[in-house]
């Protein structure tokens, strides 16, 4: 196996005439499809559970990828890398942060979900938390003004144990 073919995703099931797996770009993989082209907007199971896997709600997605792709940090991410070959989507690397930062999963499994290196995503991701710090954080954080609020939104922590 060369380098190269370690370095992709790989469609299970399908193999070149040489018995070699064939690699897929990002656009063809599983969260692509998934969650970029063909998002199921009216399916109430869908949208809960996006929320859950993704701490945000699916419309608010379009709002994040708008601010990012006006922030000068993403411009390697706006037309072709160095290969001349097209950039990875930005919609992939933000679900990859947001999946990173709400569930904590890691790069390299997210990796094979995406069809994008880990190395890429981590230079993503810090550029995303940047972003996240001075534009995200004010438009997305709602602090909780009264005890009903904040009884609701602690849930999760009392299901956990937590005090």
């Amino acid at each position: 196996m060369t380098l190269s073919m370690k370095n992709c995703l790989h469609r299970r099931g399908e193999v070149h005439k040489n018995g070699e797996l064939i690699c897929i770009p990002p656009t063809k993989s599983f969260w692509y499809a998934h969650y970029v082209q063909h998002h199921l907007l009216g399916d109430e199971q869908f949208m809960k559970k996006f929320h859950q896997q993704f701490r945000l709600p699916y419309e608010k997605i379009e709002v994040v990828v708008d601010e990012c792709e006006q922030s000068n940090l993403f411009m390697s991410w706006s037309s072709h890398d160095a290969r001349h070959r097209p950039s990875s989507p930005l919609q992939l690397l933000i679900l990859s942060s947001l999946r990173h930062l709400g569930c904590r999963l890691t790069f390299d499994i997210v990796e094979e979900a995406i069809a994008v290196l880990k190395e890429v995503q981590k230079t993503f991701f810090q550029n995303f938390i940047k972003i996240g710090r001075t534009t995200l954080y004010g438009k997305f954080v709602i602090l909780q003004s009264n005890y009903k609020e904040a009884k609701w939104h602690m849930k999760e922590f009392t299901l956990a144990g937590l005090p």
